[in-house]
């Protein structure tokens, strides 16, 4: 997931091989109680003090990378993969703000990100800032 590789040459014309990857960049983490229903892998919002719920439309405030008893461990900014809305136009390239429409990822006035891809199986590679 988000890589592809390059082929490119040096000085001495020696080749070298790079990948495209944004795993890992600005990934920060917080834990918060955990909510009912909350699962690795889907976006939350908080709900109460210090608690979050699964998300499923409007802005949200991460993902829920852990759960572990009643707290969740999550990422609010950094490299993320989200499913997309496809519908033309729904999903930009680029610097913006994304919010949640019947769980899926779409343009919106939300949370910021730089959206880097929207894969072909419907998923979204994105930089939540």
């Amino acid at each position: 997931t988000g890589r592809k590789t390059a082929a490119l040459w040096c000085k001495g014309k020696e080749r070298f091989c790079m990948s495209i990857s944004l795993k890992g960049f600005q990934e920060k983490f917080v834990t918060f109680q955990a909510g009912e229903g909350c699962t690795v892998g889907a976006p939350v919002e908080v709900t109460a003090e210090n608690t979050v719920l699964p998300q499923t439309g409007g802005s949200f405030a991460g993902v829920c990378a852990a759960v572990e008893g009643d707290l969740a461990l999550v990422q609010v900014s950094g490299f993320v993969i989200l499913p997309a809305d496809t519908a033309q136009g729904a999903l930009a390239l680029g610097s913006g703000s994304v919010v949640l429409a019947e769980g899926k990822v779409k343009s919106g006035a939300g949370r910021g990100a730089i959206v880097t891809a929207i894969r072909e199986d419907g998923m979204a590679e994105m930089i939540l800032l």
